[in-house]
């Protein structure tokens, strides 16, 4: 019986994708870096892949990017709006299961700003737990905590997110995945991981979880 949906934040709950993108090309224009057109990071699947194919940023460089990049999303991160119709999916979900957050979010203070936008967006108060994992690490130790924190067996855990990484880390531990193709992955590039649900409206949740 599932008792806890965890969701990720960026490009899950609330659209990052187009905050990322408005910095990336703000970025771009101030430092010389290319400019992205819409949803042209889809097409590869780590953030790595993104930096050097898409960006052209060579490895030396690749940390000065991240740098300039993370300081200019620290000052959009607050104006990110949540996705069409997850308020009222968390209002229904809350009724029957526990519902945390676990995100690996790359601005410098992680879980405040989450909190802030979460709070800005009317959601805050639907989270159990709100936490971090770093992005250069992934989940895999964190969801263990959390399994262990809730005394939760994989069976009983749900994780709902957006790209490849959520679906390998799932499978190793053994915890359904609904993945979602309006994030920051197409659905072509997440079917080809075979998450045990990929969806492409925000109400396909309730209707799983039912």
């Amino acid at each position: 019986m599932i008792k806890l949906i965890i969701f990720d934040f960026d490009g899950t709950l609330i659209n990052t994708v187009k905050t990322n993108l408005i910095v990336q090309n703000k970025i771009a224009k101030k430092y010389g870096y290319i400019k992205l057109k819409k949803n042209i990071r889809l097409k590869n699947e780590t953030f790595w892949q993104i930096i050097h194919k898409e960006l052209k940023i060579s490895f030396f460089n690749t940390f000065k990017f991240i740098k300039r990049f993370r300081k200019e999303l620290n000052k959009e991160i607050n104006t990110s709006k949540v996705y069409p119709n997850i308020k009222e999916i968390l209002k229904q979900l809350s009724k029957k299961y526990d519902i945390g957050l676990l995100s690996t979010n790359i601005t410098h203070k992680p879980i405040k700003n989450i909190k802030q936008v979460l709070k800005n967006n009317n959601i805050k108060q639907y989270f159990k737990f709100i936490r971090h994992a770093n992005f250069l690490i992934g989940k895999k130790k964190s969801l263990k905590k959390i399994l262990k924190t809730n005394k939760l067996n994989s069976s009983e855990v749900v994780y709902i997110g957006d790209e490849i990484s959520d679906i390998k880390t799932c499978k190793k531990l053994g915890i359904k995945i609904i993945a979602v193709s309006w994030g920051f992955q197409s659905k072509k590039i997440l079917e080809q991981k075979q998450p045990d649900y990929l969806i492409n409206k925000p109400n396909e949740i309730l209707k799983i979880l039912k």
